[in-house]
């Protein structure tokens, strides 16, 4: 039907939160922020967190943030179950919504993101953690190899043996190698700053309209 098409492909951009002052808990913590849905492999997430020794022992929790939608209340239910079988009760935790400067906060404030997903096609929460110098741990579901490659982060498989080792080993980075993880995640979200990068959307649109 169209035997003159001519396909580019930029990538995604958005406008970028403001950065907030980071916070470090007294408690600290590992992070999910999104949906409570069976794709995004929170049960896979659990199950590794409850293998990684280090966790178990650490004083890291992990905390859900997000809202259980009707269609999914039970599997947000199997999930409570997952979580006191495997001992992790007083380790895990929903904590509901979180909205705007409270969102970023939390960004900021975490350790480490996690967005494991089967499958996505983009992941906005991704640049939101990046966006507070927040590295991300993300499924090779998802379009994030880029975290790997700008040392940003990592992008894994999301099996439970996989999850588990990838948790040890963030959990025994060197103060410095930390650093150096949240630096580069601050740079790597300014990929994505649509102000930034306006220019190449323009760019290709004039160049579409000379052909």
């Amino acid at each position: 039907y169209f035997p003159n098409f001519h396909v580019v492909v930029i990538p995604n951009y958005m406008e970028l939160p403001l950065k907030v002052n980071r916070k470090v808990s007294n408690i600290p913590y590992l992070l999910y922020v999104g949906r409570i849905a069976p794709i995004k492999a929170l049960d896979s997430l659990i199950v590794g967190l409850a293998h990684s020794k280090l966790f178990v022992e650490s004083d890291f929790i992990f905390k859900i943030v997000g809202n259980v939608e009707e269609q999914f209340s039970s599997y947000y239910e199997e999930l409570i179950t997952l979580i006191n079988n495997k001992g992790l009760s007083g380790k895990v935790f929903f904590v509901g919504s979180k909205y705007g400067y409270e969102k970023y906060q939390c960004f900021a404030n975490a350790y480490f993101s996690f967005l494991l997903s089967n499958s996505e096609n983009f992941g906005n929460v991704v640049i939101e953690a990046l966006s507070q110098g927040t590295p991300v741990v993300a499924s090779k579901g998802t379009p994030w190899e880029t975290l790997k490659d700008n040392n940003a982060g990592f992008w894994i498989q999301n099996d439970v043996n996989t999850i588990s080792n990838c948790i040890d080993n963030i959990l025994s980075l060197d103060e410095n190698d930390y650093q150096g993880y949240r630096n580069n995640a601050y740079m790597l979200s300014k990929q994505f700053d649509v102000n930034s990068n306006v220019w190449k959307w323009k760019e290709l649109f004039e160049s579409i309209k000379r052909k």
